[in-house]
């Protein structure tokens, strides 16, 4: 069965550096690529709207380095650090 999201994840997984500083993943849901990104980015900002979403990822997103983030990301200010 055809998955959009992991080709999707494979191709730009492909496409970065192996380790690198930071990354943002906007509209992450419950943080399935900012997992993957986890693996490969210091710190990784794991950005969602919904505030139900973001309690359930907390509870799956639990390296280090995922900062998970309530907001929009035309107006939210995101952490120096996590």
């Amino acid at each position: 069965m055809w998955d959009h999201n992991t080709h999707c994840h494979r191709y730009l997984l492909n496409q970065i550096p192996s380790k690198a500083n930071r990354s943002l993943d906007i509209g992450c849901g419950l943080g399935l690529f900012a997992r993957k990104l986890a693996e490969r980015f210091n710190l990784v900002d794991a950005l969602k709207v919904d505030k139900a979403v973001l309690a359930e990822a907390a509870q799956l997103n639990f390296a280090a380095n995922i900062a998970d983030v309530n907001g929009d990301f035309l107006t939210t200010a995101l952490p120096e650090t996590a």
